[in-house]
């Protein structure tokens, strides 16, 4: 079952965004690539999950990746960012 995210820009970080964890469908821990979807545009992409606390789950993703909610570009191309940025945190 893929996990579905769904993020608002009002809570971006520096480093990506954090979402209530009320805000999560599906079954989510650290190192995990989720979908994503941005409440206000729609749009829809990749992200990596870098944090879970009992409130909040930490993301990071590349915001230019995200696309149309009918288009897969953007669930590509965050997926390869979020895997390469698991990648390199685990060197």
């Amino acid at each position: 079952m893929a996990t579905w995210v769904d993020i608002d820009r009002a809570y971006s970080t520096p480093n990506g965004v954090f979402a209530p964890l009320s805000d999560v469908r599906g079954p989510i821990e650290v190192g995990d690539v989720v979908h994503v979807k941005e409440k206000v545009s729609g749009k829809t992409g990749g992200a990596l999950v870098t944090g879970v606390d009992e409130d909040n789950v930490y993301l990071s993703l590349a915001w230019n990746t995200l696309s149309d909610a009918y288009s897969t570009r953007g669930l590509e191309a965050g997926y390869r960012y979020a895997k390469l940025i698991a990648v390199r945190a685990r060197r």
